[in-house]
């Protein structure tokens, strides 16, 4: 219960973070779609460089040790921000050291949490466990934008960063006051043979299973594409929909909605379509629910994108719950963190690269061509999911 707390507060910072850094690059800094690429790049490269180190210390050490010291790093990172516009020194250079720095806490963070979870729920109730983490990240995801866009448009985007800051400082207290001893037998068991040859036993679990070798293809892809648009998306609601922040705020809140619905769907769609049905459609889905984002240029602007973000949320969360959950459960405990973190390196690497695309198109093609091209590849992205076997998976937690 107390993971799960710090996990909603970290959740709705993030959501936070990443919508005032945007803004304050946009309407104080006047950044333009390549410095928001390059925003967006600063904050996701550090999986490309840390992730697989990560996993190794993941499973080295006592995972709520490092969640305490990512949880209270990035409430201090996060404070520059605020003091930085006090003191009149806020620049683009600011807050890509910023989203540098928070993005690095932020490795060690998610792949620490999501290793813990099955050290602390058990195989048996993974999926479970993870739908309930993810309805109420949803609740977060839902409020915490609106939140963000009202204090944005209230007092500033920088100084609403201390509202990030507030939440990873309590979710580190939350964090500190976990009581349960982690189980050492297995890690013990296991003699350290180098970073370097952990890091290559990790890498050979994920790219040596068929099943994890196809997942991790498609979400590469699928982030390659939704990063190109998700970096230059505000950009367009601000600048050519002419939207206030308020109102992107509560269009960016309705992820959260969707968020909602998809978590409590996760498990029964799984067991009704099987594993590789479901992942398919709601990758697809998830795709075309970018694709569609330039229809909020023909008018009803509100309702459009707040309907394509209700769609991406519901996809994206079912999705998500399901293929964790099967991560999880056919990988040992003693490897938990050197699989998340490979994956995570290369799908989350792909987060640095889409985003300087979406810049570079951006300000080259224009912010609808932009759009439309990843968009598609997000979309095309579940085609990696057509060859077995996943496509031929039943049950969400087969091994």
């Amino acid at each position: 219960m107390l993971l799960w707390g710090s996990l909603i507060l970290g959740d709705a910072g993030a959501q936070v973070t990443v919508l005032a850094l945007a803004s304050a690059a946009i309407l104080v800094l006047h950044a333009g779609a390549f410095q928001l690429g390059l925003l967006s790049a600063a904050a996701w490269a550090p999986w490309v460089i840390f992730a697989l180190p990560a996993g190794v210390l993941t499973d080295r050490v006592r995972k709520r040790s490092l969640l305490i010291v990512a949880c209270f790093g990035r409430a201090v990172v996060l404070a520059l921000v605020p003091i930085a516009f006090g003191f009149h020194f806020l620049s683009l250079p600011v807050l890509y050291a910023v989203a540098a720095l928070e993005g690095s806490l932020n490795v060690v963070y998610s792949i620490t949490s999501t290793s813990y979870v099955p050290a602390l729920v058990g195989r048996e109730r993974l999926l479970d466990a993870n739908s309930k983490i993810f309805t109420s990240r949803s609740v977060a995801s839902l409020g915490a934008p609106g939140l963000g866009g009202y204090l944005i448009q209230v007092i500033g985007p920088a100084l609403t960063v201390w509202a990030s800051t507030a939440s990873f400082l309590a979710g580190g207290v939350m964090t500190a006051a976990i009581r349960r001893p982690e189980s050492l037998a297995e890690r013990e068991a296991h003699h350290p043979t180098g970073v370097l040859s952990e890091i290559a036993e990790g890498m050979r679990v994920v790219f040596g299973n068929p099943t994890l070798r196809l997942l991790v293809a498609t979400l590469a892809t699928g982030n390659l594409g939704g990063f190109a648009v998700v970096s230059i998306q505000l950009l367009y609601f601000y600048g050519q929909l002419h939207l206030a922040p308020a109102t992107v705020g509560l269009i960016l809140a309705m992820e959260g909605v969707g968020a909602i619905a998809g978590a409590a769907m996760a498990q029964r769609l799984a067991r009704r379509l099987g594993l590789g049905r479901t992942l398919l459609l709601s990758n697809i889905v998830f795709g075309l629910s970018l694709l569609g984002i330039p229809l909020a240029g023909f008018g009803f602007a509100g309702p459009v994108l707040g309907f394509l973000m209700v769609t991406f949320g519901v996809t994206i969360v079912i999705f998500d719950v399901n293929q964790i959950s099967m991560r999880q459960s056919i990988t040992p405990d003693r490897l938990q963190g050197r699989m998340t973190a490979t994956i995570r390196m290369v799908v989350l690497g792909m987060a640095p690269i889409g985003s300087l695309v979406g810049g570079v198109l951006g300000s080259r093609l224009g912010l609808v061509p932009t759009i439309l091209i990843g968009g598609l590849l997000a979309t095309l992205s579940g085609l990696w999911l057509l060859p077995a076997p996943i496509r031929n998976y039943v049950q969400p937690m087969a091994a």
